[in-house]
């Protein structure tokens, strides 16, 4: 019986000289250049699945080049790239915050402004003078005690920041009532390192007066007028008043430049030049008591006359004897003693009519009257009330 050629031609299983070879059955995928070499592999046996590594589901690959795993130091490497992205996130968040004022403090300029009137109306001074960027030259009356006084006397209410800016200058339109005040104003900011700063925490006062005297009588919430003239205080109430006691301050005359009565809010703009004011004083009720106790004093001496034309006295008449009139002075409390006092004096008149009887050159009982005409100046020092009339 004829056998079949041997599978492999020329390899004789008997020679031991002879090594095996075998053809493969199969052939494994090409790979692109530079990638793995081509092993030739053998099925596993049926029933088992081929180990694949440790971690992966028990599938074949995709077809394609395959993935090398991932180095073990590259795990931590991602782990702590996400760590130092979220914090640098969490700093922008926070840079963000801070820049729009989140919380009020003096990270905006609307921000600045609210706790500026916070400290006002909590009667902290140094606080609110903390969010002005050029100090004052004068702090006599920017304590807490007189800040409390003007507060007091006018408190703060009502504070709305209508709008804000923040750019090169900080603008903020706010509007605030201070006592009876009503205020409406836009106010400009500064940026001083990471805070927004009025441009100053105080509104400075000129008083303005064409007489020396009068100006040295002014007082500010109790205090009198530095030598300077110029005085530093908070926004609000200023309670003027006098250094003299026989001068009392005209309260309806009082007039300033921004036609507030008040030390104004827009004195902390860096655009203010300061606030002008000028105060009227009239007579003190103890002025005008030791005035009318003088002019009547001097009524009396006219009044006590028996002339027709008395000397140094107001009133006269020709129609009687001489010697014979009865006069009688018109009320001394009735007199205007005059309005603002200038210049340390004030002027009043009266030509109130002055009552007679006398006797007739023929006998007969005479009544009548004249009007006298009076003319006074009243001098007031600290110290003394002079009235002189004419």
């Amino acid at each position: 019986m004829n056998q079949s050629p041997p599978s492999n031609p020329g390899f004789d299983p008997h020679d031991p000289n002879q090594s095996t070879q075998l053809r493969p059955t199969w052939q494994g995928p090409e790979y692109a250049q530079g990638g793995a070499p081509s092993y030739p592999s053998y099925p596993a046996a049926q029933g088992f699945a081929t180990p694949g590594p440790q971690g992966t589901p028990p599938f074949p690959p995709s077809p394609g080049a395959p993935k090398k795993p991932r180095p073990g130091w590259l795990i931590p490497a991602l782990i702590g790239g996400g760590a130092v992205l979220l914090v640098i996130v969490l700093i922008a968040g926070v840079a963000v915050v801070k820049s729009i004022g989140g919380g009020g403090g003096a990270g905006s300029p609307g921000g600045t402004v609210k706790a500026y009137f916070a400290a006002l109306q909590a009667g902290d001074a140094a606080k609110a003078l903390s969010y002005g960027k050029e100090a004052p030259a004068s702090t006599e009356l920017l304590t807490d005690e007189i800040l409390r006084k003007q507060r007091d006397l006018a408190p703060i209410k009502d504070l709305t920041i209508v709008s804000e800016s923040a750019g090169f200058a900080g603008t903020v339109h706010l509007t605030v009532t201070i006592g009876e005040v009503a205020y409406d104003e836009e106010l400009t900011l500064e940026k001083v390192g990471d805070d927004w700063k009025l441009a100053t925490a105080a509104v400075q006062l000129k008083p303005y007066s064409s007489y020396e005297s009068d100006k040295k009588n002014v007082t500010v919430l109790g205090k009198p007028l530095p030598a300077s003239g110029v005085v530093y205080v908070f926004p609000g109430a200023l309670d003027l008043g006098s250094a003299n006691k026989n001068l009392a301050p005209q309260k309806s005359k009082y007039t300033s430049s921004d036609d507030k009565g008040q030390a104004s809010v827009r004195g902390l703009s860096r655009f203010s030049v300061g606030t002008t004011f000028s105060i009227a004083f009239g007579l003190s009720d103890a002025a005008k008591a030791s005035a009318r106790q003088q002019i009547s004093a001097k009524y009396a001496a006219c009044a006590a006359s028996k002339d027709r034309f008395p000397a140094d006295c107001p009133q006269s008449d020709y129609s009687g004897e001489n010697g014979t009139y009865t006069w009688t002075a018109p009320n001394v409390e009735d007199i205007d003693l005059g309005d603002a006092v200038r210049d340390g004096q004030v002027r009043f008149t009266d030509n109130r009519p002055w009552t007679f009887t006398a006797t007739a050159r023929d006998g007969r009982p005479l009544t009548g009257s004249d009007a006298g005409y009076v003319s006074g100046t009243i001098t007031v020092t600290a110290d003394a009330v002079a009235v002189a009339v004419r």
